[in-house]
């Protein structure tokens, strides 16, 4: 969302202003930004909020586009906003919302026509081509570093999945310089520094980091979990594996299996060690076709989406 916002930052004919709700987390996040924010009194999707904007600095009595992103928004939300003549722009993600809206983005690379059948494919923008990675994860001519190897598992990892990584195939990750991040939320961060000064030694911890743009672009392999990061990865252009950690992970796993552009080491119901051991040694030796593998992300994630999301809103406002 703040890669959209900075790209309406550079319209002067738009005023951005971020509404986060009770439970929302990226209220810090926003404390770095210089966008206006207002803090809601409800959760997200609660129709009653609407109220609270209509006495809001009059947040609802001009035409504004409102850009809805949180899977807790429901039909009956989108069809009392759409009483105050707003326009509408819904990012649906996994979700596929066949609601009353202007426009709905779903930037997956299974985002098809076909899951929307009673949607205007006029209100739709679908695909990775719409995709709202930050331009700093986009592939450019910095040389990656051969046999270097990144470990990110997400902001929480909840299972503590990097110590099962590092414990189990240490003697395969250990031939690669390896850098292994540690997310905010992670449970036991301890753990992970123990077995990594038992396993490896040499390998770099770093703990929450803003974001990965540094760690992915020098990297030539990366193993991840399947949530947003597996697309920053391929907008590097590096080699990924993935380890699913919840089921509708796996969905976008198989999907980018698929298409050529990562390994699966596992899915969320199969954790064989013996069938995990011999997807990652083949993983490991993939570096080798770094060249193809960047055709193949190119052909995905050639840019960032947000000025043609852009565009197409300014259209209809």
């Amino acid at each position: 969302m703040l890669v959209l916002a900075e790209e309406f930052k550079k319209d002067t004919d738009f005023s951005i202003i971020f509404v986060t709700n009770i439970s929302d987390v990226s209220r810090d996040i926003l404390s770095n930004y210089d966008f206006k924010h207002i803090q809601s009194p409800c959760n997200a999707g609660d129709i009653n909020e609407l109220e609270f904007f209509k006495n809001k600095d009059n947040l609802l009595s001009d035409r504004s586009v409102w850009i809805l992103d949180s899977k807790r928004i429901n039909r009956g939300y989108c069809e009392s906003l759409k009483k105050y003549n707003q326009l509408i722009v819904l990012i649906d993600d996994e979700l596929f919302r066949h609601y009353d809206c202007d426009l709905i983005i779903n930037n997956n690379i299974y985002a098809k026509q076909s899951c929307y059948k009673n949607v205007d494919e006029r209100k739709l923008l679908l695909g990775t081509e719409y995709n709202l990675i930050d331009k700093k994860y986009f592939f450019t001519n910095k040389d990656k570093v051969m046999n270097s190897l990144l470990i990110t598992l997400g902001g929480e990892d909840p299972n503590n999945d990097t110590s099962w990584l590092i414990e189990n195939f240490h003697e395969y990750l250990s031939e690669n310089l390896v850098t292994i991040i540690v997310g905010p939320a992670h449970p036991d961060s301890e753990r992970v520094v123990a077995v990594s000064k038992k396993y490896l030694s040499k390998a770099a911890i770093i703990f929450s980091p803003p974001d990965l743009s540094e760690y992915i672009s020098c990297s030539t392999l990366v193993i991840s979990a399947g949530g947003t990061t597996t697309y920053e990865v391929l907008a590097g252009q590096t080699h990924l594996a993935c380890i699913s950690l919840e089921e509708h992970q796996d969905k976008l796993i198989m999907n980018l299996v698929k298409e050529g552009l990562a390994s699966a080491l596992c899915f969320s119901d199969d954790r064989d060690v013996d069938i995990f051991r011999g997807k990652l040694k083949a993983f490991l030796r993939q570096q080798d076709t770094l060249m193809e593998h960047r055709s193949i992300c190119e052909k995905y994630f050639r840019m960032c989406g947000a000025e043609k999301i852009m565009g197409r809103i300014k259209q209809l406002h």
